[in-house]
């Protein structure tokens, strides 16, 4: 009877504390918890940049200068290569679906992080100082910094994921795909393609669109196209690779795509 008596006021005493009686998760819970570096950054630009970049001008101009941004300061948990992969691989998409406003915005958008990552791709000194010194933003997977080698390669992927999408959407056949493809194109004609030899196979692509088209829309947007390229044709330095002779055509023989080969293959990549 005593010990049943001990145990009964043994179990209505009260019940010690928790070790961690905060709300907040512990170290350990947040280790487990919290995604590695970037793995948010998909749905960040699906859910939240492109959704506003379509809204106007001066929205599409603000979110690329805002992601361009979070990696000046090294904002926590941002990853720009995922950020620019998840771009560029989402593209055909967007642009199958877009109206003709949402396609020149999303070009705006496009053509400043294009300015970017073309300019961090011309020398090795320029992508340490502007994309890895004292930032964290440049990491692969495990927080492996990403060199200025594997930063081109990485270029390379992304400009040919730019290149196969307006292809796609030139040869689908459907006016939508087709008119913002062309109108995209048009804005980022100052810009891309960068190689030469790549600039001369979109225009002989978008020829075709418009010699085979019937539209009289289509084919007025692929005549502003090849118009657009034919004035940058003309600029001195503006394409990599540029034979000798279309050189000359373009700024009197003063085009140095024979003297600076070297320079202009560390520039190639768009």
């Amino acid at each position: 009877a005593a010990a049943a008596a001990a145990a009964a006021a043994a179990a209505a005493q009260p019940t010690s504390p928790p070790l961690n009686p905060s709300p907040y998760p512990s170290q350990t819970q947040t280790q487990t918890q919290t995604p590695s570096k970037g793995l948010g950054g998909t749905l960040m630009t699906q859910d939240i940049f492109i959704p506003r970049v379509l809204l106007s001008p001066a929205d599409a101009l603000f979110c690329a200068k805002f992601i361009l941004l979070l990696h000046e300061v090294d904002a926590e948990q941002f990853n720009l290569p995922v950020h620019l992969n998840r771009l560029f691989t989402l593209l055909p998409v967007q642009l199958a679906h877009l109206t003709d406003l949402e396609a020149a915005n999303y070009a705006i958008f496009l053509a400043e992080l294009l300015r970017a990552v073309n300019h961090w791709q011309t020398s090795a000194s320029v992508y340490v100082d502007e994309c890895l010194k004292n930032r964290s933003t440049f990491v692969f997977r495990f927080q492996e910094a990403v060199t200025h080698l594997q930063f081109r390669k990485l270029l390379t992927k992304w400009m040919d994921l730019l290149r196969s999408s307006f292809v796609t959407c030139l040869k689908s056949g459907e006016h939508a795909a087709i008119s913002n493809a062309l109108s995209t194109l048009i804005k980022l004609a100052p810009i891309w393609p960068g190689p030469y030899r790549r600039a001369k196979l979109m225009m002989d692509i978008v020829e075709e669109v418009r010699r085979r088209d019937s539209r009289q829309d289509i084919k007025t947007l692929a005549t502003s196209y090849l118009a657009a390229m034919r004035i940058q044709m003309n600029i001195a330095g503006r394409f990599m690779g540029m034979p000798n002779e279309e050189a000359a055509l373009g700024s009197g023989g003063s085009e140095n795509g024979s003297g600076n080969g070297g320079e202009k293959e560390r520039k190639e990549g768009g």
